[in-house]
């Protein structure tokens, strides 16, 4: 059961992505430093980060639903096997 526990947390850990994505986001539309950029990069930027952020959702969810299923298979074979 501790190894489910672990995988469990690690996908969580690395869905973490999605938070950083939007954070560097973030930094690029807030930090005055990046205010004189022009609107097509600005444009192009977010949308490239948008896309990857997207990305990254798809691939975890897919991830996360083999996780649950894998989850539902393991307590089938313990009930089945009275483990």
């Amino acid at each position: 059961m501790r190894a489910i526990f672990d995988l469990e947390q690690n996908i969580m850990g690395a869905w973490s992505i999605i938070d950083d994505l939007k954070l560097t986001t973030s930094y690029f539309i807030d930090d005055e430093k990046w205010k004189g950029m022009s609107p097509e990069l600005a444009d192009a930027l977010m949308n490239k980060y948008g896309a990857i952020e997207e990305l990254y959702e798809l691939k975890f969810e897919a991830l996360w639903a083999n996780f649950e299923k894998l989850c539902a298979e393991q307590k089938e074979h313990r009930e089945l096997n009275k483990v």
